[in-house]
């Protein structure tokens, strides 16, 4: 699963589309975070290039890649 924040997704001012099947993730503490829209990122990395679609999580701070996760701090 990729994920993006709510927050990041609008200081890149990137395009959203609803999600074709909605679903919550649980968080710390038994939260409930609902994944209601996705967007579609071109990753470059030298040659190579993919497009991926991105789950958007209400949080500040999130970026996960699959199972290699790194957090964006504000």
């Amino acid at each position: 699963m990729n994920m993006f924040s709510k927050h990041s997704i609008d200081r890149f001012d990137l395009r959203t589309e609803s999600h074709p099947r909605p679903f919550k993730v649980t968080w710390v503490g038994k939260i409930f975070l609902p994944v209601k829209e996705q967007c579609l990122v071109t990753l470059n990395i030298g040659l190579y290039s993919e497009d991926i679609y991105y789950e958007i999580l209400p949080m500040n701070a999130f970026l996960l890649l699959g199972h290699l996760g790194c957090m964006i701090m504000q």
